[in-house]
């Protein structure tokens, strides 16, 4: 019997040219949108659900790229109909409107659910480097790690604060390669942004199609039952079976040994490695829900399924996207500056000042403050904030972190 995903495919590859592994990720976004944080793992640092953001990269045109979300996402709303949290929420405005539409979302469970898509990548990377919409890059950040949002909008006499105690946000974009890498930086990069990015690359097209067939309504029917049957079916805490557990064990061990692939890796693309550990769990959490396992128990195939096919899959693509090219740069140059410069610093009482740092190291704030946060992100570095006589803000200071 096959399962959504696999009927997914079949069904999505009749209705554009695009290629068929666009699909096969879009079905598992489908799923962790109406899966939603019913379902969570605690293998991660947190309790998390399966959320996920992607990202599709093809040639312009050729690849129908955005026709893949587009069949999915019709699907998805159609789904969902009815609820009150619909499927997609705008993106675009200042980060105050976004956090105000985020917040109408929260259900009687405390849970903000929303999918924000992007035709273009760089739509996205536009929208969070302007000005009046900078915060948004961390508020993403916190709301991907499904971290309580609180954050007060407005004037200081007719604000208002907003609280999220649950934020589940799927994304979905679309880029060429040009464009991806022209939007991509080092320092969202390395503060962590992108490697929450599952990249998908393909150029490979699927059979012609001169005119767009008619839908099969019977198959796009039983999909749209299946995702309902899912969205209110009772879920809660998935476990792995003991050989399902010495599965993951492995493949993280070897992932993150010395010599392993993590240790191996250039700065620019550790991250990404770290990250699809973790993803495993949500993957292979899908993969035991759309068996229907009633005991939430993810079993061998379902954690193989998602290391050799999801996660590796995912892992080549953005090899083949994050290049050489991205390794060494300006931004990474001065990066490597400041942590010289703390580390040489950090024996100083309380650790290396921040005011001496930033003078020793000539840039300018925003851009010594983007790098604290990306190494403050990985763990390199401890900030030490320590009151200070006289002054209403605390003195803060940097220390390289043991074993560094």
């Amino acid at each position: 019997m096959k399962t959504f995903v696999e009927k997914y495919v079949d069904y999505a590859s009749k209705l554009t040219e695009a290629p068929r592994i666009f699909h096969y990720y879009m079905a598992y976004m489908m799923l962790s949108n109406v899966v939603g944080k019913r379902a969570i793992c605690n293998y991660s640092d947190y309790g998390a659900g399966p959320n996920l953001w992607m990202v599709f990269i093809g040639a312009s045109s050729t690849a129908r790229k955005s026709s893949s979300w587009k069949i999915g996402l019709d699907i998805l709303e159609k789904a969902n109909a009815g609820d009150l949290h619909k499927t997609r929420i705008h993106s675009d405005g200042s980060y105050e409107a976004w956090i105000e539409a985020l917040a109408e979302r929260v259900d009687k469970d405390g849970v903000a659910r929303a999918m924000l898509v992007f035709d273009e990548y760089k739509r996205l990377h536009d929208w969070i480097t302007r000005d009046y919409s900078s915060p948004l890059e961390t508020i993403f950040t916190s709301a991907y790690d499904q971290t309580e949002l609180t954050r007060r909008v407005g004037t200081r006499d007719k604000g208002r604060t907003f609280t999220i105690p649950h934020p589940y946000i799927n994304i979905v974009a679309a880029s060429t390669l040009t464009w991806f890498n022209k939007s991509v930086t080092q320092a969202q990069i390395l503060s962590g942004f992108i490697p929450r990015f599952n990249i998908i690359c393909s150029d490979d097209a699927g059979p012609l199609l001169p005119r767009r067939p008619t839908p099969d309504y019977t198959a796009q029917g039983e999909l749209i039952d299946e995702l309902q049957a899912i969205k209110n079916a009772i879920l809660g805490e998935f476990t792995y079976t003991d050989e399902a557990g010495a599965l993951y064990d492995k493949f993280y061990r070897d992932m993150k040994r010395p010599g392993g692939k993590v240790s191996k890796a250039s700065d620019v693309m550790a991250p990404f490695y770290s990250r699809r550990l973790a993803d495993v769990h949500k993957y292979a959490m899908l993969n035991c829900i759309i068996r229907h396992d009633a005991s939430r128990k993810m079993n061998k195939d379902d954690v193989e399924s998602a290391i050799e096919e999801q996660i590796k899959n995912v892992l080549m693509f953005t090899n083949s996207v994050i290049d050489d090219k991205m390794t060494n740069g300006p931004f990474q140059e001065n990066r490597l500056r400041v942590y010289d410069l703390i580390k040489k610093n950090s024996g100083m009482n309380g650790g290396a000042p921040h005011s001496i740092i930033l003078r020793s190291s000539k840039l300018d704030k925003q851009t010594f403050d983007r790098i604290i946060q990306t190494l403050d992100e990985e763990e390199s570095i401890l900030i030490n904030r320590e009151p200070c006589a006289g002054r209403m803000r605390n003195a803060v200071f940097y220390k390289v972190k043991q074993g560094e």
